[in-house]
């Protein structure tokens, strides 16, 4: 009975892990979608969603630093501050770039050209976010003028880039169950 009882649990349990990964069931078709595991994702993968988180949070630094202004809150010396640490963390995050293994993913090698091209461009969009921040003298409110006009530019070319970049990226993040990211937030 007891073993009667356990098969029953553990048919019952392989049913709900193919429900929830995929399978013949509608979501996954005839390839059923795996998650994550260390022995089916490259580590390159894995490392790649690791240097993306790093560029989303250095991401998140130089939009509350420039939102500070916009929104009269904060000063421009703090915001600044704020901006420039997003830039080292910016810095940090290219350099990791050339340590890790593409290899291993589909279109490797240009994954790790346009990321390489995006995380200098993002470094210079942050550099003309801080030379429009030093060049409105104030605490308060958008400067306008050709500080302002630049990185609205270079905003603009580097979220075109990142649409690139994530092109390449969406169809290793649904293989392997990793963050999808949109544009704009890198």
């Amino acid at each position: 009975m007891a073993f009667a009882l356990g098969a029953v649990v553990a048919g019952a349990l392989t049913g709900l892990v193919a429900l929830r990964w995929g399978g013949r069931d509608g979501h996954g078709g005839a390839e059923a979608r795996r998650g994550p595991t260390t022995a089916s994702m490259p580590s390159s993968a894995s490392a790649v969603d690791h240097l993306l988180r790093d560029f989303g949070a250095a991401h998140q630094k130089a939009g509350q630093a420039i939102d500070e202004v916009q929104r009269c809150q904060g000063t421009a010396t703090g915001a600044a501050a704020t901006l420039q640490e997003a830039l080292a963390a910016r810095r940090e995050n290219l350099a990791k770039i050339p340590g890790l293994d593409f290899h291993g993913l589909p279109d490797g090698s240009a994954m790790q050209t346009t990321l390489t091209q995006l995380g200098r461009d993002l470094i210079e969009l942050d550099d003309s976010w801080l030379t429009w921040l030093r060049a409105s003298h104030s605490s308060c409110g958008p400067a306008d003028g050709p500080e302002l006009q630049r990185a609205q530019a270079d905003q603009q070319r580097v979220e075109a880039e990142e649409t690139g970049f994530l092109a390449l990226w969406a169809p290793i993040a649904d293989r392997y169950d990793l963050k999808r990211w949109s544009p704009g937030v890198l």
